[in-house]
């Protein structure tokens, strides 16, 4: 019975490798789609922080001409203001006549304000001319923070990655069983008769088997079995 019970183990451990290697390659493949997934929503935040800023530049490049021209400080201020109802908005600085004319910075970001935002990679700045008549009246700069950009991807990134991680555990644990009662089981059954047939009982019959390969294999045992039982009562 021990060389039926390691054989038994040994085809368990090829199920379990089987399987092991199985839930390997899902994950591998799950793990691509998560990094895909999060690049693709990475680039696409990214872009989408990048035309806001065109836009608000875009509005700036329509809306500050005349003012800029008149001279009309508090149509800058209050446009400058109105700007900064997106919350991604940090810095935005006015300029005429080489003298800044209105500049706001973000309350959150004020007291370690260094005019750095350009060299700083958790900002994005840009830097427009404004045009009345064909002639240059003044330039707007604004810059826009990543923190937004890196709050979201977190909550991509985490949503991605436990949905990642409940998809391979539920494939993990549906390959587990499936190997075990397709493979495993049908295969013990097959090595307990085997053993007990060499053992020398021949009526023996494994009944119930899947309709595979392993049930043509039962088919085939049962069929010599019999053929054996008949042959034994024979020579009798």
């Amino acid at each position: 019975m021990n060389e039926g019970t390691n054989l038994s183990s040994n085809f368990q451990s090829i199920s379990r490798r089987f399987s092991l290697a199985f839930i390997g390659v899902v994950t591998l493949i799950l793990i691509a789609f998560a990094a895909t997934a999060i690049f693709v929503n990475s680039t696409r935040i990214h872009g989408d922080l990048e035309r806001r800023l065109h836009n608000a530049l875009e509005l700036a490049y329509i809306s500050l001409p005349t003012p800029l021209w008149n001279l009309d400080n508090d149509i800058v201020d209050d446009f400058i203001e109105a700007l900064f109802l997106d919350e991604s908005i940090v810095y935005a600085e006015v300029v005429w006549g080489g003298q800044v004319v209105s500049k706001k910075v973000r309350e959150s970001i004020s007291a370690t304000y260094d005019r750095s935002f350009d060299k700083n990679s958790g900002f994005i700045s840009k830097v427009t001319d404004i045009i009345y008549e064909g002639n240059k009246v003044g330039t707007v700069k604004l810059s826009m923070s990543r923190d937004s950009i890196k709050k979201e991807l977190v909550v991509t990134i985490s949503g991605i990655i436990a949905l990642t991680t409940m998809i391979i555990i539920a494939i993990a644990v549906t390959s587990l069983v499936i190997t075990k009662q397709s493979i495993s089981k049908p295969i013990s059954r097959l090595l307990e008769a085997t053993q007990e047939m060499a053992d020398g009982n021949f009526h023996r019959r494994i009944i119930d088997m899947p309709r595979n390969e392993l049930g043509k294999l039962a088919l085939g045992f049962n069929t010599m079995a019999m053929n054996l039982n008949d042959l034994i009562n024979e020579l009798k």
